[in-house]
């Protein structure tokens, strides 16, 4: 029976994870995409990451630890790594933006490929996810063991800290999708369990305990490196396990337990992290700590290690969270939050946690901090005390959990880093206390309570306030359908084959690759309600454009009774996001005006199709349409409207979709409204909608009469009225002008900026590049020429931002591709930036007219000598079925082609030493402007070849309009030259036409001695001459001309 309550516990959690797993909509738990990239690697490879490039190839969790991958990935592996379909993340094609104009929070596209019965990925990510679950059980059973493991004499407590982690809503979800903490959470419960076992033991342990003990510290380390915080813990058991002393005759040795842990431990992680150290760790580069961190793969804590270590500011400020807002993050993802940390529970669900953690503290408090001996007699309190030492583990295994919780908001404020589940190696701690609490609260029967405990008189009580506090909330919270799927949208798309009746089949292509495979349609509908239609479209490849669907009842005489007009699958899904091998099941709505007394007739559907001018910012068909098709079959029957529809005669309608709203309206981008306005005497014309900023109107090439033959009444009867929320349109609340039975409609669009189109130059006719801005300077229009006459100054740095303004011409139905190149005079690059355009916002989500702002970082090669660089800008397609694999933009402006790229302006990047005095100061003349300020020299003569490092400082009064050559000599004691090096300042990469008024320049060379150059003193000789008459340019030192127009540095002793 004590095992009873257990087993009811496990069952119910199973049934609460099994149910949550197959519900939960697959790629949107935290990081459960990344996880699985990592899975798919090792399916296919059989290993875990053993180089950088496989790290990369495994994704952005590639650098994990890997036990947890090792034993999960087998169900990918049977399934196939590629079998279909596959799952459709978002970041891996930006088309996938557009279904939801980059707003939404999902990281998967979710189709009907993901619905029952499941098939490719879709099955092994259900697969995998059914792993996690022996991995909840092993948390809650270690829980319930190491709680009755320390009060055996109360099993309630060991069922209460069971039952806290089973149903805690947040470790549920966890153990029902895909994430290593699983396993961590596991292993870390049954490590301090099996601390608790060594500690309680009268005598040292033994070999085999400390073998295990071993061993499941070593699988935590290879399960999740942040188990590393775990060592002080470790080390305080093994201080007290062996502190201990044996009663036995012969002294047991405590060698050889402890060479059983080392042993484990080393058998279990140690040869894995002496590989990744070997194999990973940047010390070179970053230093002893931030270097050996990079070996764990965790991009975060080295970044933040390497500012914190230099003092440099560890958090990028747009991601600061104060700490108030960090700590409530941290509390109510502690409890539950789905989606990375975007999806919420209700307030008050939060709240009742919230009264449940007060009642938890006050029973610790009474169990604790009241030592009375009238309060707690010597039996309980005896039956209920643990050791101190077993007391002082539970809190330095919480504290440590805590500091590493802390220290990530430390090294990087961002949102993930106030994730509760963090705390959760540590819940057998906290359940075990919370269980502690609430017996000691409600259920410890000879407690005599203060005063304030008074009102809790019974374990009826108890029992209530821990259903309402804790179970109801916990249960409400799993429930996906409440408040999880409402954001994330099932698009109506499969792969799968489709039957479609017979009679209704077709195969009609509209455009290249596009084709309406056919349509169901119920037979039958009442005026008043809307007709569904089921179109099939499908995709043999991906269209170039978008496309405006019109599809009507007609009646005799082809005159309509009702249409439905819009972009495939009411907006959400436009023919530019189509993927090859996509089946779209379009479900439509046709409205029918409402009409009591109904003269009979048959109808049948007609469907037009039109290109969308890709040039208009709104829903613009031209041209005439590129399918048209009436069907003859089904003949479709209207019955009168049954029943009054209000009790006011019926003057207009606002339908979406199938529902006649009466109520607020909200809508999203490329969604149609229509407005059905009855024609009854004094009826006005069709109505537009206003908000405070804008006006919105119909698209009046779609007005439609509706001649629906409704008790001999006008005809046409009716007028029909498309709305399109188009990208113009402005957010905010619209009202119609001219009938206040209309509800108001919420715009919810992106905020956009839009402009006149007058730039001419462009690339291919589709993206205008209007302004560059550099650091500390206003923006620059851009043209074909270069900005600015004068080269842009760069220091030493690793990365240069550099900000465009784009405007767009067209929609665009390919994601673009940005170079951005910094290259000298022999086309080696010093600086680079390629990435997709627009980023987290990508151009495929770009409307006509519409101006956006990005800016670059490029980055500067470590490498890159000084001297003058032209900035090229370029865009790409990219197309694997291209020779190259991608194509250019060609850039055209008035006057015709440029060209592959834009060349808008140069950039000069300075020496290292460009704000730094000379070495050794030094001023001589060259010609009239030309002044040299100092040197530097460093000299080897030891090693062969023997060189001569130097560095010139030059400055100039004025403008240089004659490219000089700048001679370096080496004079030995016979007088003879052993080493030049000639050429233009800084290797040619900064001719002297290129300077500036008080321009300073550091030019470097490096002498070489000739072989066989004798021992003795070598003259230091430099000067400048003009390369087209070999003329030297005169020299000057304190107004004293010098020999031979040549400049004696330094002289430098050869041994």
């Amino acid at each position: 029976m004590k095992r009873a309550g257990l087993v009811l516990i496990l069952v119910i959690f199973t049934i609460l994870t099994v149910y949550n797993s197959v519900q939960l909509p697959i790629g949107e738990a935290d990081d459960e995409t990344d996880h699985y990239q990592y899975h798919r690697f090792v399916a296919q490879t059989g290993h875990p990451p053993l180089t950088e490039a496989e790290r990369h190839e495994a994704g952005f969790k590639g650098g994990l630890a890997p036990l947890y991958y090792w034993l999960t990935a087998w169900p990918i592996a049977l399934v196939g790594q590629d079998s279909l379909p596959d799952i459709r993340r978002v970041d891996s094609r930006p088309e996938r933006h557009i279904p939801t104009d980059g707003l939404g929070i999902n990281h998967v596209l979710h189709t009907l490929d993901e619905t029952w019965p499941w098939r490719g990925q879709v099955l092994a990510w259900h697969l995998v996810r059914l792993l996690s679950l022996p991995m909840g059980w092993v948390t809650i059973i270690a829980t319930y063991a190491l709680a009755y493991r320390l009060q055996p004499k109360t099993p309630l407590i060991a069922l209460m800290a069971a039952a806290l982690v089973a149903f805690l809503p947040r470790f549920v979800i966890s153990s029902a999708v895909i994430n290593d903490d699983n396993l961590v959470f596991a292993l870390t419960a049954l490590l301090l369990l099996v601390q608790v076992i060594i500690l309680q033991h009268e005598h040292p342990p033994t070999p085999k305990i400390m073998a295990l003990f071993g061993a499941l510290f070593g699988l935590s380390l290879v399960t999740k490196y942040f188990s590393l915080i775990l060592i002080p813990e470790i080390l305080f058991t093994l201080w007290f396990a062996f502190r201990k002393k044996t009663t036995s005759h012969v002294p047991r040795p405590t060698f050889y337990p402890l060479l059983a842990f080392l042993i484990a431990l080393f058998l279990t992680a140690g040869l894995w992290f002496s590989f990744i150290i070997v194999r990973f760790n940047r010390i070179d580069e970053l230093g002893l700590i931030p270097g050996l961190a990079a070996s764990l793969g965790e991009p975060q804590i080295t970044e933040g290690l390497v500012g914190l270590l230099s003092g440099q500011s560890v958090r990028p400020v747009a991601a600061t969270y104060a700490l108030p807002e960090w700590f409530g993050l941290l509390y109510r993802s502690f409890w539950f939050e789905f989606g990375w940390m975007r999806v919420f529970a209700p307030t008050w669900t939060y709240t009742l946690f919230a009264l449940f953690s007060l009642l938890i503290i006050a029973g610790i408090i009474q169990r604790y901090g009241v030592r009375s001996k009238t309060h707690i007699p010597s039996s309980e309190n005896k039956a209920l005390s643990i050791q101190p030492t077993i007391h002082a583990l539970f809190i330095l295994h919480l504290s440590l959990f805590l500091s590493v919780v802390l220290a990530r908001y430390i090294l990087s404020a961002t949102i993930d880093t106030g994730q509760g589940r963090h705390l959760y190696p540590a819940l057998p701690v906290i359940a075990y206390y919370g269980a502690v609490g609430l017996h000691r609260l409600f259920f410890s029967t000879s407690v005599v309570r203060s005063a304030y405990l008074k009102f809790l008189p019974s374990p009826i009580v108890g029992v209530a306030l821990i259903a309402i506090l804790f179970i109801g909330p916990s249960l409400f919270s799993l429930q996906p359908s409440i408040f999880i799927w409402p954001y994330y949208d099932i698009l109506p798309i499969t792969t799968a084959p489709i039957q479609i009746p017979t009679a209704q089949r077709f195969d009609l292509e509209f455009g290249d690759g596009l084709s309406f495979r056919g349509f169901t349609v119920d037979e039958s509908v009442a005026a008043g309600d809307a007709l569904p239609v089921s179109l099939y479209w499908h995709a043999e490849k991906e269209a170039q454009q978008d496309y405006f669907v019109s599809l009507c009842l007609h009646a005799a005489q082809d005159r309509p009774v009702g249409c439905r007009r819009g972009q495939f699958a009411d907006g959400r899904y436009p023919a530019r996001a189509w993927e090859a091998g996509d089946t779209l099941i379009d479900t439509v709505f046709i409205p029918i005006p409402a009409c009591y007394r109904l003269t009979e007739a048959n109808y049948i559907l007609h469907l037009d199709v039109w290109s969308l001018d890709p040039t208009s910012p709104t829903p613009t068909p031209t041209g005439s349409p590129v399918l048209t098709q009436t069907f003859s079959e089904p003949s479709i029957n209207i019955t009168p409207t049954d029943s009054l529809l209000t009790d006011r005669p019926q003057t207009i309608d606002l339908w979406q979709a199938d529902q006649r709203r009466t109520t607020p309206v909200k809508t999203y981008l490329g969604q149609i409204l229509s407005v059905i306005t009855y024609a009854i005497q004094d009826a006005g014309p069709a109505p537009t909608f206003q908000s405070n900023h804008d006006t919105w109107q119909p698209l009046s090439q779609f007005n439609t009469p509706l001649a629906l033959p409704c008790d001999d009444g006008p005809s046409p009867f009716a007028t029909q009225s498309p709305f399109a929320v188009s990208p113009t349109l402005t957010n905010g609340i619209y009202q119609s002008d001219t009938d206040t039975d209309l509800p108001p409609i919420t715009i919810a669009n992106r905020d956009r900026v839009f402009a006149p189109i007058t730039s001419t130059l462009s690339f291919s006719q589709t993206l205008m590049p209007l302004h560059l801005q550099l650091p500390n300077t206003e923006p620059m229009a851009l043209s074909s020429l270069p900005l600015i006459p004068n080269p842009y100054p760069l220091p030493l740095t690793t990365q240069l931002p550099l900000t465009i303004r784009w405007q767009t011409r067209r929609w665009m139905a390919d994601p673009l591709v940005i170079a951005l190149k910094l290259l000298d005079k022999d086309f080696n690059v010093g600086g680079e930036r390629v990435a997709t355009l627009g980023d987290r916002y990508p151009n495929v989500l770009w409307v006509p007219g519409e101006v956006v702002e990005e800016t670059y970082p490029l980055r500067i090669a470590p490498d890159a000598p000084p001297g003058l660089y032209q900035l090229e800008v370029s865009l790409l397609h990219q197309d694997e079925s291209l020779p190259d694999g991608y194509e250019f933009l060609p850039p055209t402006d008035d006057t015709g082609p440029l060209g592959n790229a834009l060349y808008p302006l140069t950039v000069r990047l300075l020496d290292q030493a460009h704000d730094t005095a000379p070495a050794n100061p030094f001023e001589a003349q060259i010609g009239e402007v030309i002044e040299l300020t100092g040197f530097g020299s460093a000299p080897n003569f030891s090693n062969s070849p023997k060189t001569v490092e130097l560095a010139l400082y030059w400055k100039s009064a004025a403008k240089i309009d004659t490219d000089y050559t700048v001679f370096t000599q080496l004079l030995g004691p016979d007088g003879q030259v052993w080493a030049q090096w000639d050429n233009p300042p800084q290797a040619g990469r900064y001719p002297t036409t290129a300077w500036i008024a008080q321009d300073t320049v550091v030019d470097r060379y490096t002498l070489t001695l000739n072989d066989g150059a004798p021992p003795g003193d070598y003259h230091l000789l430099v000067g400048m001459y003009n390369p087209a008459s070999g003329e030297r340019l005169s020299a000057t030192v304190n107004d004293q001309p010098q020999p031979n127009n040549a400049v004696e540095l330094t002289t430098l002793s050869l041994p």
